[in-house]
């Protein structure tokens, strides 16, 4: 979710036309840049989009868990100087299909394990038997009333939750593919440069977690300062870019040298602050280096991410979610948005991990005042860094 620049109707006018046509002189002064970037995860404004391969692997979040992703991007530099539109998208690479992670019996994905109070072959059966027919006795008519209604779809064969077996989480990092379209304008006066635009981001896939979103933007690079660029992003109704309506507060800093003919090196910050709904704080300060080759670029990257309330809901998100409730932990047994706390795949995921937590959780349940409504669950810090590589190449026509 960088900078992105939409075709607009008078550029593909003017390539379609035959060069017979129009004079060398009218021309239009325009031109197309094309990159593709190759991303060991997907961070963007500290947020890391590919946690969710840490849950696929079982393995505890860290500062470089996420997965591989494809980034293309094709920018239009329109005839209209400084008018510019972008097509920019994200694919992961890795990791695309889901995959069940808990390895029990339940009667939807991420369901209640119903073998777990089961010990035992005949109790086992039971437990089975009551989840999907809601009886231990099942008459002829409940069993074919049931089958009918579980094969009546198009697909014709068991896979209707509510059937009692081992289901395939939501956890495909396909969910998190996009694709965003930004048409802005940019200028450089005597005062500095200014820009402002608009940009939609949406989900790439049907089976996206995210819905389509909007922001606006401006941007300003005052001519004292040219390395340094403010811009503020608002977006225009609620969404999950921003996990609600709120805004987002940039100050960046970029400069690059040429080293010899075809070689630059180049470095940039960006310290973010974000304003949500009853949050606010400052989200990351991003850091990036690297070098450029002849159109190739390798780049080296870091977020560190001051305030982790504003990062927790994207973890939770990955996982199903729970309400966070600004309540200590104790009392429910649960995380809150201020405890710097999410949960651990490492230890939650699995056969194994899912029967012994559930053995906990019992204990607990029975010895606490809050009987059923107490819910254990192990628990990490959130990473405080998330670093990545960009390996990327472009040209312009």
């Amino acid at each position: 979710m960088q900078r992105r620049k939409i075709l607009v109707p008078l550029l593909a006018m003017a390539l379609l036309m035959p060069a017979t046509i129009l004079a060398e002189d009218d021309l239009p002064d325009a031109s197309v840049d094309i990159e593709a970037a190759f991303v060991s995860n997907y961070v963007w404004r500290g947020i890391d989009y590919h946690s969710g391969r840490a849950i696929q692997e079982q393995k505890a979040y860290g500062p470089d868990t996420g997965a591989w992703a494809f980034q293309p991007s094709i920018t239009f530099n329109t005839p209209v100087e400084g008018l510019y539109a972008n097509i920019w998208g994200s694919f992961a690479m890795e990791g695309r299909e889901d995959e069940d992670v808990d390895g029990v019996f339940q009667t939807t994905p991420g369901g209640t394990d119903i073998l777990a109070n089961a010990s035992g072959g005949p109790a086992q059966y039971d437990a089975w038997l009551t989840s999907w027919f809601g009886s231990t006795s099942p008459s002829h008519f409940d069993i074919y009333n049931n089958a009918l209604g579980q094969t009546s779809g198009s697909t014709g064969d068991l896979t209707t939750p509510g059937v009692p077996k081992q289901y395939k989480e939501q956890n495909g990092l396909k969910r998190s593919d996009e694709i965003d379209l930004t048409i802005g304008y940019e200028r450089e006066t005597s005062v500095g440069t200014m820009g402002f635009g608009i940009v939609t981001y949406t989900g790439a896939n049907p089976v996206g977690k995210y819905a389509s979103q909007e922001e606006m933007f401006i941007s300003y690079a005052p001519s004292i300062l040219p390395i340094m660029t403010l811009s503020i992003y608002k977006e225009l109704e609620g969404g999950p870019v921003a996990g609600g309506s709120g805004s987002y507060y940039s100050v960046s800093f970029g400069d690059g040298a040429e080293v010899s003919e075809g070689i630059e090196v180049f470095g940039s910050v960006n310290f973010g602050y974000s304003v949500r709904p009853q949050l606010q704080g400052w989200q990351d300060v991003t850091a990036s280096a690297g070098v450029s080759l002849f159109g190739l670029t390798l780049s080296y990257n870091i977020a560190y991410r001051p305030d982790l309330r504003l990062h927790d809901p994207y973890y939770e998100s990955n996982q199903g979610g729970e309400a966070h409730e600004d309540l200590p932990v104790w009392i429910l047994g649960r995380s809150n948005r201020s405890d710097g706390r999410i949960e651990d795949p490492s230890k939650k995921y699995g056969y194994i991990n899912t029967y012994v937590n559930q053995q906990i959780q019992n204990v607990l349940q029975n010895t606490s005042s809050l009987g059923a409504n107490y819910t254990y669950t192990p628990r990490q810090k959130i990473p405080r860094y998330l670093w990545w590589v960009s390996i990327s190449y472009g040209f312009s026509i």
